[in-house]
């Protein structure tokens, strides 16, 4: 998809949604960027055409697929909004749409995604969701969040006198600014390279850096009154940039302590990803459902501006809104260079999507009864009678939508979204597509596709296909299947020194692959085709498997269960005394509520949840 940006108030902005998950935002002159905006868009529609498909579940699909769906031509502002009231899509993904839409990028450190501040409780060793006052008042922007704090701000908007004629404000700084993201995300390139160039070259003092959530909390929401920052969507799913993996000197604070990675909440029990987890089921809980169209009111709707935007405190430096100023019309160069350094520096308030006030969620229904794997595996059982009977050992088994099932040989494996699988381990080293309602061969393929024998074959999505080999190579492959098989080479990645055994990639383009003979493992990003990292396996690798929602890597060895984040760092090293034959990870679609499940099959017929 395309989407015509702002950047710097200035309507010349196009961005780019690839469909591989990546972004690109580019600037023209005022009218180039709408003629090549509309030549562009006609050119996409009409290169888009059918595919062969499976009914989808939409209300089930995760995250990484619905919010391109959500940001398609077939949903308009309103089909959104209404699938949050509904509940059919989660306060995360709705929060994410509305920023979009906004024009708010990844791309524009000035236009940053903005999340609201969530809880209140940063000290407790343990969070209750069920208590009120745990949460900040969504109601009130986090100027507001303090009584007393709230009383100064007014008086001083209502005795407002400025020289310059100047429109009166409540706040100064902005809730989200390029200054405010880099604080927040130093610790992680490139933004601590975007963090040193807004700050001179060198870090601010240590007590002004970002070292404490509780700490930062209490400065936006109490103690400083030039502080009203809101959150960035890392909060909810990204824990690395909570340490300081680099070791950058950070300084000394005035208490004489160094500062490291971020301290944490007390009920995160100094754990990034525990913090991440519960943090994800705040802002997914029930007294957040019920009260976060208020604030969208705030940042995205009808208290943004004017009257409404007085009566809640929530007026801003008068720059800071779309259409305060007409860069193109300043004259002066000065003075145009100026008001773009204040723009860029202070920050810029979203476009306003609603002019009324935001239907609040409706409430939650007594829904049927779920027995998720993650909390209610004792209530498995064997089925009746056998799903399938094949005539070899059983290779694959996939699952659509929870309620269809294939069930495939060695050396098989399904084309993701039709009712087709790949065969491989043939004697001409050809691979065939096959019907899987009658195994009938459809077509195979003219070309041999490695030097030596394929050993492994995944789809990391319809049209991309990765192939590893007993020539120590792995192959990326655009796959295309119509009256002929089509493939083409993307790109050849070599660091094996022994034949591929084990091959998996997920729906985001990461992969990894694996030997069993001298136990190392790669992971490889499938955008870029690179290297990422190598995972030194000290026993025989035995079975696989990559988590779609987490990204974390289960490697099932000899005697230990190894679980790697998908930077590469190891999380679990759980002791085994079975072999296992196979692995299998479970993600609950609700991101925030369950934890990943991990089924192990072993060598004597036990199974373990």
């Amino acid at each position: 998809d395309i989407k015509k940006r702002r950047f710097i108030f200035r309507n010349v902005g196009i961005e780019f949604f690839l469909s591989n998950g990546r972004s690109y935002l580019f600037t023209f002159e005022n009218k180039e960027r709408d003629i090549i905006f509309n030549k562009l868009y006609s050119k996409i529609n009409a290169n888009l055409y059918g595919k062969e498909s499976l009914p989808e579940n939409n209300e089930e699909s995760s995250f990484g697929i619905k919010i391109p769906n959500l940001l398609s031509e077939n949903y308009n502002l309103d089909k959104i909004r209404k699938k949050w009231e509904k509940r059919k899509i989660t306060n995360f993904e709705y929060i994410f749409a509305l920023n979009t839409l906004a024009g708010r990028s990844y791309n524009d450190l000035t236009q940053y995604p903005i999340f609201p501040w969530i809880l209140s409780n940063y000290e407790s060793p343990v969070i209750d969701f069920n208590d009120p006052s745990n949460f900040r008042d969504l109601s009130k922007p986090m100027g507001a969040q303090d009584e007393e704090r709230a009383k100064k701000i007014k008086e001083r908007y209502d005795h407002w006198e400025d020289p310059e004629g100047k429109p009166a404000f409540h706040y100064g700084t902005h809730y989200s600014s390029a200054m405010i993201v880099c604080t927040y995300l130093m610790r992680l390139e490139p933004f601590t390279d975007q963090y040193l160039k807004l700050q001179g070259g060198h870090f601010d003092h240590a007590d002004r850096l970002f070292f404490s959530i509780e700490r930062t909390w209490k400065s936006a929401a109490r103690e400083n009154t030039t502080d009203v920052r809101e959150l960035i969507p890392e909060f909810f799913y990204l824990p690395d940039f909570f340490l300081n993996k680099n070791k950058f000197n950070l300084g000394m604070k005035h208490d004489k302590s160094h500062i490291d990675n971020v301290i944490l909440p007390t009920w995160a029990n100094n754990d990034p990803r525990l913090f991440i987890f519960i943090h994800r089921q705040a802002l997914e809980s029930e007294y957040v459902s019920s009260n976060l169209h208020k604030w969208i009111d705030l940042i995205f709707g009808y208290k943004q501006q004017g009257e409404e935007a007085i009566n809640a405190l929530n007026v801003f430096y008068h720059l800071s809104y779309e259409g305060a100023v007409n860069i193109d019309n300043i004259q002066d160069p000065v003075e145009r260079v100026s008001t773009i350094n204040i723009i860029h520096n202070f920050g810029q308030t979203p476009s306003q999507l609603f002019k009324e006030p935001h239907p609040p969620r409706q409430e939650k229904t007594s829904e049927k009864i779920q027995f998720l794997l993650s909390s209610k595996y004792n209530y498995l059982v064997p089925s009746s009678s056998h799903l399938k009977t094949i005539d070899s050992p059983v290779g694959e088994i996939n699952f659509i939508n929870d309620t269809r099932y294939f069930i495939l040989k060695e050396y098989q494996t399904m084309i993701p979204n039709t009712l087709k699988y790949v065969e491989w381990n043939f004697f001409d080293k050809r691979i065939r597509i096959c019907n899987y309602e009658n195994n009938k061969v459809i077509n195979c393929s003219n070309d041999v596709l490695h030097t030596g024998d394929i050993t492994c074959l995944k789809f990391a999505d319809q049209d991309t296909m990765v192939t590893g080999g007993s020539d120590m190579v792995i192959c990326v492959w655009k796959f295309h299947l119509g009256k002929s098989m089509k493939f083409s080479l993307q790109s050849i990645l070599r660091g094996h020194k022994s034949p591929i055994s084990c091959l998996n990639a997920t729906n985001y383009y990461t992969m990894f692959s694996g030997n069993c003979i001298d136990n190392y493992v790669i992971i490889w990003d499938l955008n870029r085709y690179i290297f990422v990292h190598s995972l030194e396996v000290k026993e025989k690798l035995l079975a696989c498997d990559i988590s779609d929602i987490w990204g974390n890597i289960v490697l099932c060895c000899t005697s230990s269960i190894y679980i790697y984040s998908i930077n590469g760092e190891l999380l679990v090293q759980h002791s085994i005394n079975i072999p296992v034959t196979s692995c299998a990870v479970y993600d609950c679609t609700e991101i925030g509520k369950n934890m990943t499940t991990i089924v192990t099959g072993h060598k004597n017929g036990l199974i373990k949840v």
